[in-house]
């Protein structure tokens, strides 16, 4: 018998089944059937295959970029209509509207979009949505049908940045443990990857007059490791002894000096102005047991007192005493000289200054030294160098020009220390020349004890930085 009831039911569930929902958001990986959940999406890297590494988390060109896929698929096969937005994590870095003007690798898409499902009932969202190339940003894409479900959505997306080190090392030298800088730059968002090390010819320091012959050493080097084959995204670490700058030929005088047999040994302060604008008088370490070769001693003189010939002082004639720190005084023995008074002249080197670490303008490479002032450094020190030369290539400490991030309430530039550098927490000072105490590692000079981390107002910034157009070598 005819029920009317039953008929009633049947075309309303046949009517319900029509309708359809949202079965599933499905982030994609490497395929149009190939799904994930949460994922990780390194931003900074272009979707292309040659950046494929599945040993550090990259399965799939879909992990790269700043443009992920995604697949909707509803329960039933059908034209489907359906909404959906992209959603950022609560904890995500904010960019102003300043910085998403001056970079638009800032900006995300996050516009509600609608869309309709293919004849399958599902479709892929390809290119639409893009996220900012931070990192340890987190997204969503959530989706909405038409009938009020439930909104579905996808796995989360963990925004990451991708660049692998070489760490070019001197001849006979160990691999440095640079761990403590491979974990800071984590924190961030920053994946630093090491590849094989490599080794140039051993240069016992490095000074201003080295530097192009260090670099293309380095490059040379470089370009025979795998880190040329992750051009433009690979960083060149470099190691070496010393950074010492020379102040050459400093003059040292004392007149009226009382010379001949039986007089006491004259001992000499060894005081120089610095080469840098603004550097002062004081007193400075002989250039001692740095280069192969280079001695501290340049040439002596005496000249009587009332004459215009004079006589020779000779290295032999000089020796050392330990003033204080790793600073000495030359003392000169002037029993062989003719009785009388007269002026005793000395042309010495001196250290100018000592440097801890450099990053080379226009290319890939930082340098790092194990020694400073004749002493080795701590694992601890070196990384904190380590640090902060790579924070200078990644755009620290931003100054809020060109494609970079806002400036950072602690910036300050050169006042000291050449470069843009962070004074916090010491507050805003003419200069930071000689000021210790300070908290970020991207403080202008490291001190006794450096700090191995950014501070409260660098952090942010380094997750915010765009670092997609990577470095040339």
């Amino acid at each position: 018998p005819f029920c009317e009831e039953c008929e009633k039911a049947k075309k309303e569930a046949e009517n319900q089944k029509e309708v359809g929902a949202i079965a599933k958001v499905a982030l994609l990986d490497g395929a149009d059937d190939k799904e994930a959940g949460s994922v990780k999406q390194f931003v900074n890297l272009p979707s292309e295959a040659k950046w494929v590494d599945e040993d550090n988390g990259v399965k799939s060109k879909d992990r790269l970029g700043y443009k992920p896929r995604f697949k909707v698929k509803f329960t039933i096969p059908g034209a489907h209509k359906f909404n959906a937005k992209l959603v950022p994590g609560e904890d995500n870095v904010i960019y102003t509207d300043e910085e998403k003007g001056r970079n638009a690798k800032f900006k995300l898409r996050e516009d509600e979009k609608s869309y309709t499902t293919d004849a399958d009932g599902t479709k892929i969202i390809d290119g639409d949505f893009f996220v900012p190339v931070s990192g340890k940003g987190e997204y969503q894409l959530v989706c909405e049908d038409e009938e009020n479900n439930p909104p579905k959505k996808s796995g989360k997306i963990e925004t990451r940045r991708l660049v692998y080190g070489v760490i070019i090392k001197m001849k006979g030298m160990t691999d440095p443990n640079i761990g403590t800088t491979v974990s800071e730059y984590k924190k961030h968002g920053i994946d630093l990857v090491l590849l094989p090390s490599v080794e140039i010819e051993r240069m016992k320091n490095i000074g201003p007059d080295d530097s192009d012959t260090y670099k293309k050493r380095c490059k040379d080097a470089f370009n025979k490791s795998e880190g040329k084959a992750k051009v433009p995204h690979a960083i060149a670490i470099g190691f070496t002894e010393h950074l010492a700058v020379k102040n050459p030929e400093v003059s040292l005088t004392m007149v009226s000096q009382e010379v001949g047999k039986d007089k006491p040994r004259i001992e000499f302060n060894v005081v120089a102005v610095g080469l840098r604008s603004g550097d002062g008088l004081k007193k400075r370490s002989l250039w001692r047991n740095l280069v192969d070769g280079e001695s501290w001693f340049v040439s002596g003189s005496y000249t009587p007192d009332g004459k215009t010939t004079t006589k020779p002082i000779t290295k032999a004639m000089c020796s050392l005493v330990h003033d204080y720190a790793s600073k000495y005084k030359v003392s000169v023995d002037v029993s062989n000289l003719p009785a009388g008074t007269g002026t005793l002249e000395l042309k010495v080197n001196v250290v100018d200054r000592m440097r801890g670490g450099l990053s080379f303008g226009g290319g890939n490479l930082v340098c790092i030294c194990t020694k400073s002032w004749w002493k080795s450094k701590s694992a601890s020190s070196q990384n904190s160098v380590a640090i902060h030369e790579i924070g200078h290539k990644v755009g620290m400490v931003a100054d809020g020009t060109g494609k970079l991030p806002d400036k950072v309430a602690t910036h300050y530039l050169d006042k000291g220390h050449v470069g843009d550098h962070c004074f916090f927490d010491l507050g805003e000072l003419e200069t930071y020349s000689g000021v210790s105490g300070n908290k970020c590692v991207m403080y202008g000079s490291g001190g006794s004890n450096p700090p191995t981390a950014f501070c409260e107002h660098c952090a942010p910034v380094v997750k915010k930085v765009d670092i997609s157009d990577g470095w040339t070598v």
